[in-house]
């Protein structure tokens, strides 16, 4: 009889042990797929607390049925605190973002959010985000009337302005130099051309653009906006169809398409301890105990971030250039749908010397060139911003990791303010100039 007792609970503690590898499976796959979580070790504690009541109600000894009674309180307080961690760190994590039917991923609109950086004490940047009702990032004293001009910027991190106060973004710096002009900040950290696209494609922005009398329609490109076309940073997911002209396909980019960027040349080998930390990565409890909340570092914690010394975006070798076919189909097909929507050229900053991504300059010929080609006219940031921009690269390859004229800090390498009030006087003196021109809109 006794044996029988020990095998039947073998037999739990096996099916719990299933039960779990399939649950965290699960979790991983919908974090992929379906960008949600089943907070896993909730439903694991679940099981150890059937577990431990199913053997409290089947022992006739006292002293066991009271200590596994007791020890019900643990996986009962694992489950509480597992979903409590979730809803502050899934829910109230950040205002900045949120989840997008058609982009994966837009700026939440009406929202503030501050951001601090310290590292080692020393100030980054102690900054605040605001997006206004539009999920626009807010260009203070703003011109707000129908028929008028607009500015539009879209882009990435560059173009929204991480690490800057609102009034330090390319489009604040824009309302003050052409006050007759309407500047909307159409950026999102980790966007790009693909998240342009997607935009315009689907008349996202025409709350906002129907408005515009006139506009301008200006895109910030980053090297890197080449891989998240790809699905680095996430959707929206484009594709070539079988005329070459890029096809939506979804919000998101499934885990086959992110295999890509996996830099190794064989598959990682982990250990049971590195697999095991790596599924307790998945705990809501752990992620809040163990995630820094003052936004303070140490110099070894960026550089476990950031092995280059810098902050960057990783190089992927992997990639062939003849991949980015997607991306130049993105842009064109984003210059075709201005011209024939709004009667409006494209208008390109380049930002090449970029260090931000660790390739650095590696695919600047192969931007201007493919520009070029399409007819789309663009400016380089090393003639708008010179010399000095030349060399804060020149100096990172020197090994001078702390002297910038136009990046925030080597732990920030977004564009400062003082980068963006220069951008932003070439873009009214282009204005001025007759180089670039409003176009009326047609609405």
């Amino acid at each position: 009889m006794l044996r029988n007792k020990y095998l039947t609970l073998a037999l739990w503690i096996l099916a719990w042990l299933a039960l779990s590898a399939i649950v965290l499976k699960l979790d991983g796959v919908c974090r992929l797929e379906f960008g949600f979580s089943i907070m896993p070790f909730a439903i694991i504690s679940a099981g150890v607390l059937g577990l431990l009541i199913y053997l409290a109600t089947k022992t006739k000894r006292k002293a066991l049925k009271l200590a596994f009674s007791y020890l019900t309180i643990a996986p009962l307080c694992l489950i509480v605190s597992e979903a409590f961690f979730y809803y502050k760190l899934e829910f109230h994590k950040s205002t900045q973002v949120q989840p997008h039917a058609v982009l994966g991923t837009s700026n939440t609109p009406e929202s503030t959010t501050r951001k601090t950086l310290i590292v080692d004490d020393k100030l980054i940047y102690n900054v605040i985000y605001t997006n206004d009702k539009n999920g626009l990032r807010a260009t203070p004293h703003n011109v707000e009337s129908s028929a008028i001009k607009c500015i539009n910027i879209y882009g990435g991190s560059f173009v929204y302005g991480d690490g800057l106060n609102d009034s330090q973004t390319i489009t604040a710096m824009l309302s003050t130099k052409l006050p007759n002009f309407q500047a909307n900040n159409f950026g999102i950290s980790g966007g790009g051309g693909h998240q342009m696209l997607a935009r315009l494609e689907f008349e996202l922005d025409s709350s906002v653009l129907k408005d515009c009398a006139e506009n301008i329609f200006i895109y910030e490109i980053i090297p890197h906006h080449l891989y998240r076309a790809l699905g680095v940073f996430g959707g929206p997911k484009y594709a070539l169809d079988s005329s070459g002209q890029a096809t939506y396909i979804a919000n998101h980019f499934s885990p086959s398409d992110l295999a890509r960027f996996n830099n190794d040349s064989q598959a990682r080998y982990f250990t049971l301890a590195q697999r095991l930390t790596n599924q307790l990565e998945k705990s809501y409890t752990k992620q809040f105990i163990t995630t820094p909340k003052s936004g303070a570092k140490s110099t070894e914690e960026m550089l476990a971030i950031f092995p280059s010394g810098y902050a960057s975006n990783a190089y992927h070798p992997s990639i062939k250039e003849q991949d980015f076919a997607l991306y130049f189909a993105i842009v064109a097909k984003i210059q075709a749908i201005l011209r024939e929507r709004y009667n409006a050229p494209l208008y390109v900053l380049v930002w090449d010397y970029d260090m931000h991504a660790q390739f650095l300059d590696k695919y600047d010929s192969l931007i201007q060139e493919s520009l070029a080609k399409a007819g789309i006219k663009f400016w380089k940031m090393s003639e708008i911003l010179g010399d000095e921009y030349r060399q804060d690269l020149a100096r990172v390859r020197r090994g001078d990791l702390e002297h910038f004229a136009y990046r925030i800090s080597r732990w920030d390498t977004h564009p400062n303010a003082r980068a963006n009030e220069q951008i932003a006087s070439f873009i009214a003196e282009q204005i001025e100039n007759g180089s670039i021109k409003a176009s009326k809109s047609g609405f």
